[in-house]
């Protein structure tokens, strides 16, 4: 049995990483509770009932919100016990980069299917098992009903001719973060926008440019450029983008999900005055810090890991 305890990251880095656990427990066949998705539970078809039924995985004790606040508690207060009585069963990483779990390991699975294994923080992976069940996590993250209507309200905006670029333009904590490598100004994107509009294979298309940030952006700024906001909150966000043609934006697991899920290619603003091309636009198969792992060509069994520290 694997106990997913205390989390690190936003929604997508905590997707990616529950995708990896829950791809690695159906190849391997063990158990996993996994009490702090709660936030996030019912924002998904696969795991809203509290189960995920392709694998022995519960995300709600007993389908109880409040029993399940109080087994988190309870974890919270023995796991620093359980790194003592049990340290070759725990598992802690609160900084994620340059260290990661390998779930496929001989020791793990030994481990979680004869025993248990409990993880406090991030990162654990999985690329193998992550790559054969993609299909199943695309169906478990599905988003709910309740989501989907809003999407579908969302869209109904646009016209059926529309090619829909999405474009993630990700300010707050990567001002600092690596040292504000990747925290660009709203001219760099309109940049990228104005050159991806010269490209000869999209000359013929009607672009319009779905703008998500987790900041305000005034988007008039940004006239003449044919643009409009995405819905605002998060998850809503994050599946606008994956529905668009192409997406563009820095480094981040928020457009890779997006990516992932709607299987369209990304491209990665990278530095300030790069060359667009659309061949350098994949889709994104895996990704942990510091890399992503594309398809490359979009040919799904060559895989290419990049760098981008």
């Amino acid at each position: 049995m694997l106990i997913l305890n205390k989390r690190l990251g936003r929604r997508s880095n905590i997707l990616f990483q529950f995708a990896s656990v829950i791809a690695n427990a159906i190849e391997y066949d063990y158990k996993v509770i996994n009490y702090n998705f709660q936030e996030f539970y019912r924002d998904h078809k696969g795991t809203e009932r509290g189960k995920i039924p392709q694998a022995d995985i519960t995300v709600q004790f007993l389908n109880n919100k409040f029993l399940t606040k109080v087994c988190r508690k309870i974890l919270f207060s023995v796991s620093d016990l359980i790194k003592i009585l049990f340290p070759k069963n725990y598992y802690k990483n609160y900084t994620g980069e340059n260290q990661s779990l390998q779930l496929n390991s001989k020791s793990f699975l030994k481990k979680v299917k004869k025993s248990f294994f409990l993880i406090d923080g991030w990162w654990y992976e999985d690329i193998e098992s992550f790559v054969t069940h993609s299909s199943v996590l695309r169906k478990i993250f599905t988003p709910s009903d309740f989501v989907k209507e809003k999407l579908k309200e969302y869209f109904d905006l646009f016209s059926d001719n529309e090619y829909l670029v999405g474009v993630h333009i990700r300010w707050g904590d990567y001002r600092t973060w690596k040292n504000g490598k990747f925290n660009f100004s709203l001219e760099t994107y309109r940049k990228y926008m104005e050159d991806l509009l010269k490209l000869n294979e999209l000359r013929n298309r009607k672009i319009r440019f779905l703008i998500c940030s987790d900041e305000e952006v005034h988007i008039d700024i940004l006239k003449p450029l044919p643009c409009i906001k995405g819905p605002g909150s998060d998850i809503e966000d994050l599946y606008c983008l994956s529905q668009c043609s192409l997406i563009l934006g820095p480094p981040s697991s928020f457009s890779a999900w997006a990516s992932f899920y709607g299987d369209k290619p990304l491209y990665l603003i990278k530095n300030v005055n790069d060359k667009i091309r659309l061949e350098d636009f994949k889709i994104c198969a895996y990704y942990t810090p510091d890399k992503f792992h594309f398809f490359k060509n979009s040919i799904k069994d060559n895989i290419i890991t990049r760098k981008y520290n």
